[in-house]
């Protein structure tokens, strides 16, 4: 097996929302480009964050499209009828997002003025990661990925160019990790959490911490890496 992909088109999953399976178990995500012209729909508590802190940040918007999709996900799968400035979305201890208007579980990532979100309609966990694919030293891998792991990706690996095969490993550790964190798991480091591609779907993956177990798909938009993991 190799990595050749199809690339999907952003276009195409841009300001709506759209259902990727992993296995059997359905996904639903969101992206969205946001600008200073959303700042109407976030709360009054988001407006306060965005004031004292966010504002003055260089990757402001990141965090401003990261929470219209998060918004834009919780409003259509809740059915609450609240407007998007109605839904207030927060952090718990563990950083993991929690919204005002709905127990359903839900990530958030953010690259490149990019915002993701992805959730599941089932009790469960649910970790995202978006990773723009850019050229990086070759040894970057080693402070996230063991020995072992590179061995095993290799394997399905051969044909892809390393900075694609960096992103989309970084964003499946990210993604496990935000997944394991939202059950109240906190691995000390990326390299606690043991992945394995598939070897008969390229783009679905295991992965383990201690007694934990958990599975995922990654996906490539355009220059994007998006990895989705689950614990069910």
């Amino acid at each position: 097996m190799n990595w050749n992909y199809n690339e999907q088109n952003l276009d195409s999953y841009l300001d709506r929302s759209t259902l990727i399976n992993i296995g059997s178990i359905s996904v639903s995500i969101f992206l969205k480009y946001a600008s200073e012209q959303h700042l109407s729909m976030l709360s009054p508590q988001e407006q306060s964050i965005w004031l004292k802190d966010k504002q003055y940040r260089r990757n402001r918007l990141d965090w401003l499209s990261g929470r219209i999709a998060a918004k834009s996900l919780i409003h259509e799968l809740s059915y609450s009828g609240l407007a998007l400035k109605d839904i207030y979305i927060n952090n718990d201890v563990n950083g993991v997002p929690i919204s005002n208007v709905s127990k359903l579980p839900f990530s958030i990532s953010h690259n490149s003025g990019l915002g993701l979100c992805s959730a599941i309609s089932f009790d469960g966990s649910i970790g995202c990661d978006l990773q723009k694919i850019r050229t990086l030293i070759p040894s970057f891998q080693n402070l996230f990925v063991t020995r072992e792991e590179v061995i095993l990706w290799a394997i399905c690996s051969n044909s892809a160019q390393l900075h694609t095969k960096h992103a989309i490993l970084w964003a499946i550790k990210e993604s496990a990790f935000k997944c394991l964190s939202s059950s109240n798991i906190i691995p000390e480091s990326f390299r606690d959490i043991i992945t394995a591609p598939d070897l008969n779907n390229r783009y679905l993956y295991k992965y383990n911490y201690q007694n934990f177990h958990g599975e995922g798909r990654w996906v490539i938009i355009n220059n994007f890496v998006i990895a989705l993991s689950v614990i069910y």
